[in-house]
């Protein structure tokens, strides 16, 4: 009986340890806070206005700015927030479960001042920005017309506030006196560094997700696109946008859905006096393609991994400039463990793949309609299987090589409700609605590379699959648990022996 209760403890507590430390595993489960914060009260009813963040002091409410920041031709103006003479304002944003690292990236016009504070009360001055013009004259100049460095998103590095609860950041007026006051339009608190926007257009509108405006760096007057079709540099108009990456990262992608002439140069200085990286289409081709490019040997040539990215026209002088639309930066490949992937979040970057015209939902759903489609490319430390939640008339495949799909999930024509669908890209076994019996073992011990595409079933009717999450549930291999098991048994079974001869010894005297 105490063999039995000794080994049922030993065995008990190693199984529940394991439980415990995959339980304790919560640092791949906490979403980052909300990305975008756009200081405009029109977008109230998307969560992504001023409102969920402002916390309080005098500000004048500003109206639309037709020529302000991201703003297309023919697109409705956006509102800023505006902070003149002694007037502040404070917002305060969770910072929960951000861990010890964070920026916040802050698209600000104008005299400006802002300061950080952990517990609104003691306060960093982070910097203060007064005009950079030859006179104040020139301040009426629109958003378009004003220096690079007016233009160019400001990056504060809070990590030496966290970690904490809350943090708070005060705008103000640099100098009180002359009318000048700080203009904000977005800001981004981001934990990884890696942007994420669909370029141009007239983001943000809910259903258009994130724009490009934190981290434009240039664009010239009429380089935007109307409607949300991108941006659009034709002729000698180039658009420039500026990456501040992490700087421990140089192992890193640059992922584009662009058509039309386009020019794409990836430089270490703001001037391109140098270019690191060019890739062009041939002139005369409009097809919209996806490029995914390696930044790895330009980062090695940077000491903190800012660099630039120009796009301009392959074929100036025919009226089909280059044309970006999604446009992201992501580490890869990524060894998975334990995770939840949100749709439309930081650590979505990690995984996203490939994005032929999918778009991110203000509500942070991924949305594959017609013949749009997303693939997650997910590298495996070791066995796992997936769940996946997600809405519609979804056709979900998979892939061991990005090349070969099958169909590993069809919901057909009109579902609409939410599914949760189980995947092992191991075993091949599919469970939920619409899953095959199509069983392909993607992955083994010697390929543990996995594809995951989501599509439309039904391209003619406008429900195309809504992705919600994907979670990713790793299995520890099981052979080095067993053989952790056998050895204790062993000194489980010697310390039983052990204590039977020391018995019998005493017996015998």
């Amino acid at each position: 009986m105490k063999k039995i209760t000794i080994f049922t403890f030993i065995f008990g507590f190693i199984l529940m340890s394991g439980i415990a430390g995959a339980a304790l595993n919560m640092e791949n489960l906490i979403t980052p806070y909300p990305h975008w914060h756009y200081f405009d009260s029109s977008l109230i009813s998307y969560g992504i206005g001023y409102n969920p963040f402002y916390f309080y002091g005098a500000y004048n409410a500003s109206g639309n700015d037709s020529l302000g920041p991201n703003r297309g031709i023919g697109s409705e103006g956006r509102q800023m927030m505006y902070m003149d003479g002694s007037n502040k304002a404070v917002f305060k944003y969770d910072m929960k479960g951000l861990g010890n690292q964070a920026w916040y990236v802050l698209q600000v016009d104008n005299n400006w001042s802002v300061e950080f504070s952990t517990n609104n009360y003691d306060w960093t001055n982070a910097i203060t920005n007064t005009a950079p013009y030859d006179d104040n004259s020139q301040q009426d100049s629109y958003w378009v017309h004003k220096p690079l460095t007016n233009e160019s998103p400001y990056f504060f590095d809070v990590s030496s506030l966290l970690p904490a609860d809350y943090l708070y950041v005060r705008i103000g007026d640099a100098s009180e006196n002359n009318g000048w006051g700080a203009r904000v339009w977005n800001a981004l608190i981001t934990t990884k560094g890696y942007p994420y926007f669909y370029a141009g257009g007239k983001e943000p509108v809910g259903h258009g997700g994130n724009g490009d405006q934190q981290w434009l760096y240039r664009k010239d007057r009429t380089s935007d696109a109307a409607d949300n079709t991108g941006r659009f540099a034709d002729g000698k108009q180039k658009i420039i946008y500026k990456f501040d990456l992490p700087d421990n990262e140089d192992n890193c992608w640059l992922h584009t859905r662009i058509g039309a002439e386009y020019l794409l140069e990836v430089s270490t200085n703001n001037a391109f006096s140098t270019v690191d990286l060019v890739v062009s289409n041939n002139p005369g081709s409009r097809n919209e393609v996806f490029l995914q490019l390696p930044l790895e040997n330009v980062l090695k040539k940077t000491s903190d991994n800012l660099i630039y990215v120009r796009l301009g026209d392959s074929k100036p002088d025919d009226g089909w400039g280059s044309n970006p639309k999604d446009f992201w930066l992501s580490p890869h490949p990524v060894t998975t463990s334990n995770t939840v992937i949100n749709a439309c979040s930081e650590i979505e970057l990690l995984y996203l793949w490939y994005n032929n015209g999918s778009i991110f939902e203000g509500n942070g759903f991924r949305f594959a309609d017609s013949y749009n489609k997303f693939t997650y490319r997910m590298k495996f430390a070791a066995s796992a299987t997936l769940d996946i939640a997600i809405y519609n008339e979804f056709l979900i495949e998979g892939s061991s090589n990005d090349i070969d799909w099958i169909t590993l999930f069809n919901a057909g024509n009109e579902h609409r409700g939410l599914s949760t669908l189980s995947f092992d890209p191991y075993s091949g076994v599919a469970s939920g609605d619409g899953a095959t019996a199509t069983i392909n073992k993607f992955c083994n011990g010697n390929n543990n590379l996995f594809f995951l595409r989501v599509g439309d079933s039904d391209v003619s009717d406008g429900w195309g699959g809504n992705l919600q999450s994907v979670t990713i549930n790793t299995i520890p291999e099981a052979g080095m648990g067993w053989i952790i098991i056998m050895i204790l048994c062993y000194f489980v079974r010697e310390y039983w022996n052990f204590g039977l001869l020391k018995k019998n010894k005493i017996i015998k005297t």
